[in-house]
């Protein structure tokens, strides 16, 4: 399929998906929907735009502690200080690497790619289960030095990250763009497969899968992945878009409409 663009869920300007085909992604450029170029990988989680580093609930234990009564109560008061020193050193493991991620993120854009590698190490260090980190190093590492090592970080990722952690589906994702842009279709497919299957009300990656099924040309396959993606996440407006697009451009115009 001529034209099909580098993606790898790049939210920084640099990605450009080009003309895929026609009829459905025929006309799109890559500033419209409708593209299979991994976009739709959450910009907070591969740039570090906005406040995406601290993890739900960051600094509950030292806000709570701090306003809940402070010094006269008598709960606080019967406790030892090494209590409250090993709740906040428990509370703030992931803190602790999202600010080194952060930095991270600072020393990359800065062009100091060797120090942004090591603070991802570390953080990985201080928190090997935050899919966050492991998400923006293989970003940073497609970037830098290429397919090889982002891969290794994405696999790394998915291995030590527990399935419950918000940016796992993410990592699929990632993960299965950056293949397909590499020109591994099968692989591509396999990730798309497994990711749904771990994380099956995750819209942006049904939405994807559907988009690169799309894009090889198996309507039928898209169609299934756009469907599934409504019924689980009904409240995500890109997978209908995307669907009707798709029955447009297959000439089901009452069905487009429907949907």
């Amino acid at each position: 399929v001529g034209g099909f663009g580098p993606g790898v869920g790049s939210n920084d300007g640099g990605s450009s998906a080009g003309t895929v085909g026609s009829g459905f992604f025929g006309s799109l450029d890559d500033s419209s929907f409708g593209v299979f170029d991994g976009s739709f990988v959450d910009a907070a989680a591969v740039d570090g735009a906005g406040a995406a580093y601290a993890s739900p609930g960051s600094f509950s234990s030292s806000s709570s502690s701090s306003r809940g009564g402070g010094v006269s109560s008598s709960s606080s008061s019967a406790q030892p200080s090494s209590s409250f020193g090993e709740r906040m050193r428990t509370a703030t493991r992931r803190d602790c690497s999202a600010h080194l991620r952060l930095w991270a993120l600072l020393e990359k854009r800065d062009g100091a790619e060797t120090v942004a590698r090591t603070l991802f190490q570390r953080a990985t260090d201080v928190d090997p289960t935050d899919g966050a980190t492991w998400l923006q190093w293989g970003q940073f590492e497609r970037r830098v030095s290429g397919a090889a090592a982002a891969r290794s970080r994405f696999e790394l990722g998915l291995a030590k990250c527990d399935s419950s952690d918000p940016y796992a589906a993410y990592l699929y994702q990632a993960w299965a763009t950056m293949e397909a842009a590499e020109g591994d279709d099968a692989m591509a497919a396999d990730l798309f497969a497994d990711g749904t299957a771990a994380h099956p009300r995750a819209a942006t990656l049904w939405l994807e899968r559907g988009l690169f099924e799309a894009s090889r040309g198996d309507v039928k396959a898209a169609r299934r992945s756009f469907e599934t993606g409504i019924e689980t996440a009904p409240d995500y407006p890109p997978v209908f878009e995307a669907l009707a697009r798709l029955e447009f451009g297959e000439g089901n115009e009452s069905r487009a409409e429907e949907v």
